[in-house]
C-alpha cells in the first residue's frame, strides 16, 4: 500500500468538503489521523462559510498596481527608499479569510512570528514551513532562492538534531520538508554549474547530512520510515552528481532493511559484489569512496539492507597501513559538561558542531562516546545512552567472548556465540577485520540486556584459536539462587566451585559452555561494591612503550597493578577498564582481544 503523507490527506479533505462532503465523513475516512484532522477541518468548515469580500474597484486597482511596482522594483534589484502610501483598508476582510486559509494549509491559527522556534512535534510546526514558502516564492534570484533553500535545509537538520537530543523520534514532516528543500535547491543548482559556491556548500552539507542520517534509523518513527529513506536516496543521489536520467541511483527500497556500518578485509571481488568478512556487498556506481578499494584491502562500509535481503555499499572508507581498524568507543559517567566537551575519568573530550548528540548530556549519567583521533587531538563522533554496569534492574551491560555457532543473517537476524544468543540490528556495529564472521570464528560481543533479551551494541571477530566451549565475560555479579546459581548481568551460571564475589562487584569471568550451560572456572573481581566506577574503553593498541599503551583515546598507563586478561600484543584490540589518577587515565583491567595483530605497523621511510 503506498504510503501518504498526512498534509496529502488533509488537502484531499478539504477538496471533499468542497464538494458536499461533511467533517465527520472525512474523520471516519482517516480514524488514524482524526485528532489531527478534526480541529483544521473545522476551521476550514468556517472558513468555507465566511462571505466573500467585495473590495472597492478604484482601491483594488491602485493596491496592485503598487504591489505590481514593488515585485518589478525586486526583480531590478531596487531598494524601497521610501515608503508606499496606499489605502488598504479594503483589504482588511480579506486579509482576515486569507489568514483562515493559512491556518487551514499550515495545520494551525498562530501567528508566523510565533512559530519560528517549532519543532517538528509542535502545532505551530505547518506555519513555520509556510512562511519559509512564502519567502521562498518572494525571492526572485535563482542564486539567492537556491540559497534560501540551503539554509531551510540546514534548519530541518537542527531540528532533528534536537529531536534526538530529547530521545524523541523524528516524524515524517521535517523529513519531508528536508527532502523537498533539498531537492529544489539541486534543481536550481543544476541548472547554474557555473555557481561553483553554491555547487560546494550543496555537496557539503548533503555529505554531513547523509552522514547524520544513516546513524538515526533506530530514532525514525515508524510511519516516518518510507519518508526517511525517500530523503536518504534523495541525498545519497544528490551527492553522486550525475544529471542523467541513466545513470545509476540509489532507490529508497534499497534502504527499506535498515542502515548499518561494517568494517573488514575485501577478500574477493566481481561481479559488482565484494565479500567484506564473509558478507557479501553490492559495490557499484552507486557507491561513493570506492576507488582505491582492492582484495585484501581492509575498509569501512556503510550499507543500505533491501527487504529482500540485499546489502548495497552506500559509502565505503579505506583503512590505511597502521590506522586503526574500527571505531574506538568510551563508556562512563559524566563527570563535567562544558561548551569545549564532556569529561569522563578526567579526560576531557571534546565536542565539535559535527558531534551527533543522542540524549541531553548531564553531569552524573551512563553514556558511551564514539571517538576519533585526529591530528589535533581526539574529538567525539556520536554521543548516546549507556547502559550502567551496577544497574540492578533494567539495562545491563555485558562483554562476552565465545565461539560462533550461526551468524546473523539481514537487519533482524540473531547471533549465537557461547551458548546465548544475541540481537542483532542495525545499530550493531561488526568488525569484521578478525576474519569472516562463520561458525567456529571467535567472537566478543557488546551487548545491552533488558529483560530477557541480548541486544549486540558491537560484534568483533578476533583474530584468535577458536577454542569450543570456553567462555569469557565481564558482567555484573548480582548474586546467587539456590543451588550455587550465580546471576551476573542478567545471565544464571553454575558457580558452586569458586569463591562468591560480594554483590554489585564488576567481575570477569573464565568459564565453560555445554549445551547452554554456563560453569564458572575463574573469576577476576575488577571492582568491588564501594569502590568508584570504571569508565570503559575499546580500541586499538596502536603502540606499547613499557606500561604506556597509545591508543586512539590518548595515553593510557597499564602498571603492574592492572591485571591483563591475554598478551599484550602492538595491533592488537582491546578493552580496558579505567579510571584517572592525577590526570593520568590508569588501566584497571584490561582484556587483549587479538592474538595476532589487526593493525600493521607503518613502514618507516626509505633511507636516501
Amino acid at each position: 500500500m503506498r504510503f501518504r503523507s498526512f498534509h496529502s490527506i488533509l488537502d484531499e479533505c478539504v477538496e471533499a468538503m468542497r464538494h458536499g462532503s461533511t467533517v465527520e465523513s472525512c474523520l471516519s475516512r482517516y480514524p488514524r489521523h482524526a485528532h489531527r484532522l478534526k480541529p483544521l477541518l473545522a476551521l476550514a468548515e468556517r472558513v468555507r462559510r465566511t462571505p466573500s469580500a467585495q473590495p472597492r474597484p478604484w482601491a483594488q486597482a491602485t493596491a496592485w498596481s503598487a504591489v505590481r511596482q514593488r515585485a518589478a522594483d525586486l526583480r531590478a534589484g531596487k531598494r524601497r527608499r521610501d515608503p508606499i502610501q496606499v489605502n488598504l483598508g479594503w483589504l482588511k476582510p480579506v486579509a482576515l479569510a486569507f489568514a483562515f486559509l493559512i491556518a487551514v494549509g499550515a495545520g494551525g491559527g498562530a501567528t508566523a512570528f510565533a512559530s519560528q522556534d517549532a519543532l517538528p512535534s509542535d502545532t505551530l510546526y505547518p506555519v513555520k514551513l509556510f512562511t519559509e514558502d512564502v519567502h521562498v516564492w518572494l525571492t526572485f534570484d535563482d542564486s539567492s532562492r537556491a540559497d534560501l533553500l540551503l539554509g531551510h535545509s540546514d534548519e530541518r537538520m537542527q531540528e532533528i538534531a534536537t529531536l534526538v537530543s530529547r530521545d524523541e523520534p523524528i516524524p515524517e514532516n521535517v523529513l519531508s520538508a528536508l527532502r523537498n528543500r533539498n531537492k529544489d535547491a539541486q534543481s536550481i543548482i543544476n541548472e547554474h554549474p557555473e555557481e561553483t559556491v553554491l555547487l560546494d556548500r550543496s555537496r557539503r552539507q548533503a555529505e554531513s547530512q547523509e552522514r547524520m542520517l544513516v546513524a538515526l534509523w533506530e530514532q525514525i518513527d515508524g510511519a516516518a520510515r518510507n519518508e526517511y529513506t525517500s530523503a536518504v536516496a534523495q541525498i545519497h543521489n544528490s551527492r553522486l552528481g550525475g544529471n542523467d536520467a541513466t545513470a545509476a541511483v540509489l532507490q529508497p527500497e534499497d534502504l527499506e532493511g535498515g542502515i548499518r556500518t561494517i568494517t573488514g578485509t575485501v577478500d574477493a571481488m566481481g561481479d559488482g559484489v565484494w565479500s567484506v568478512g564473509g558478507y557479501e556487498i553490492r559495490v557499484d556506481a552507486r557507491t561513493i569512496g570506492a576507488l582505491g578499494i582492492e582484495a585484501g584491502s581492509t575498509a569501512t562500509f556503510t550499507v543500505g539492507h533491501s527487504n529482500s535481503g540485499r546489502r548495497y555499499a552506500l559509502s565505503a572508507n579505506l583503512i590505511g597501513s597502521g590506522d586503526p581498524p574500527s571505531q574506538a568507543v568510551v563508556y562512563g559517567e559524566v563527570e563535567e559538561v562544558t561548551n569545549e566537551g564532556v569529561r569522563i575519568a578526567g579526560q576531557l573530550i571534546p565536542l565539535t558542531p559535527e558531534t551527533l548528540k543522542k540524549l541531553k548530556i548531564k553531569k552524573g549519567q551512563s553514556i558511551q562516546v564514539s571517538v576519533h583521533r585526529t591530528d589535533e587531538g581526539v574529538v567525539a563522533t556520536e554521543v548516546s545512552g549507556g547502559a550502567s554496569s551496577f544497574a540492578a534492574g533494567g539495562n545491563r551491560t555485558l562483554v562476552f567472548e565465545g565461539t560462533i555457532e550461526s551468524a546473523g543473517e539481514g537487519d533482524s537476524g540473531e547471533w549465537d556465540i557461547g551458548g546465548l544468543t544475541f540481537a542483532d540490528t542495525p545499530r550493531t556495529l561488526l568488525d569484521l577485520t578478525g576474519g569472516p564472521a562463520v561458525a567456529g570464528a571467535r567472537a566478543i560481543v557488546e551487548a545491552k540486556r533488558s529483560g530477557d533479551k541480548l541486544t549486540a551494541e558491537s560484534i568483533t571477530i578476533l583474530k584468535s584459536a577458536a577454542t569450543d566451549g570456553r567462555v569469557y565475560l565481564v558482567g555484573t555479579f548480582e548474586g546467587t539462587r539456590g543451588g550455587g546459581i550465580w546471576v551476573v548481568s542478567g545471565l544464571t551460571m553454575s558457580g558452586s566451585t569458586v569463591a562468591e564475589p560480594e554483590a554489585n562487584s564488576l567481575v570477569a569471568i573464565n568459564a565453560s559452555e555445554a549445551d547452554g550451560v554456563l560453569t564458572v572456572e575463574r573469576v577476576e573481581v575488577v571492582t568491588g561494591p564501594e569502590d568508584e566506577p570504571l569508565s570503559r574503553f575499546k580500541g586499538t593498541a596502536i603502540a606499547i612503550d613499557g606500561s604506556t599503551w597509545s591508543m586512539e583515546i590518548g595515553d593510557i598507563r597499564v602498571t603492574s597493578t592492572a591485571e591483563i586478561s591475554g598478551e599484550p600484543l602492538e595491533g592488537a584490540r582491546a578493552i580496558v577498564w579505567y579510571g584517572s589518577n592525577e590526570g593520568v587515565l590508569q588501566a584497571r583491567y584490561v582484556h587483549v582481544l587479538d592474538e595476532e595483530p589487526v593493525v600493521a605497523p607503518a613502514e618507516a621511510p626509505s633511507t636516501p
